[in-house]
């Protein structure tokens, strides 16, 4: 792991699950939070330009100064563990989750599950972060069609699940 990594992740407590267990608050937590308020879907960081959220189906920036690589440094490092450090230096992206904790309306502090795709393009840090959702309806709530729960009752074969962006794809193999 290199020295500069190391020295952003003070944070960390360690690894549980492959999920960071957190000591201090990230500032990329910030973004984070604000996405979970706007009822976003996805948040996007990208060197020139400023956070941009994904809300209902539409990419939006923030009203932000653009971002820098030194900021997406600052941003992104210290959400990564040793072990995805290392796989991030090695392989030039890492694919991990990442937890933020927000009050709800009842002031009770509730974990928020957030996949995140860190990736090196043109030589210069990038982040897209999907906000996994923490209720799962049941099938009938997915509105698919019947024909779909008979695959679930296979125990050899493979399904393919494709489709556009905020389709329900991870919400359906959940």
């Amino acid at each position: 792991m290199s020295s500069h990594a190391a020295t952003k992740s003070s944070g960390s407590t360690g690894s549980i699950g492959g999920v960071r267990k957190i000591k201090e608050d990230l500032e990329v937590n910030k973004l984070f939070r604000a996405l979970i308020k706007l009822g976003g879907s996805d948040l996007h960081l990208k060197v020139t330009k400023p956070p941009a959220m994904r809300v209902r189906g539409t990419i939006r920036e923030l009203d932000m100064p653009p971002l820098t690589d030194e900021d997406m440094i600052r941003l992104c490092y210290p959400m990564m563990d040793e072990r995805n450090t290392q796989i991030f230096h090695d392989e030039g992206g890492a694919d991990f989750a990442h937890v933020v904790e927000m009050e709800n309306d009842q002031g009770v502090k509730e974990p928020w599950r957030f996949r995140v795709n860190l990736f090196v393009q043109m030589g210069r840090v990038g982040m897209v972060s999907r906000k996994v959702e923490r209720s799962i309806p049941n099938f009938e709530g997915l509105y698919l069609p019947p024909a779909m729960e008979k695959l679930c009752h296979y125990d050899q074969g493979m399904v393919l699940l494709a489709g556009v962006t905020g389709s329900g794809k991870s919400t359906t193999i959940a």
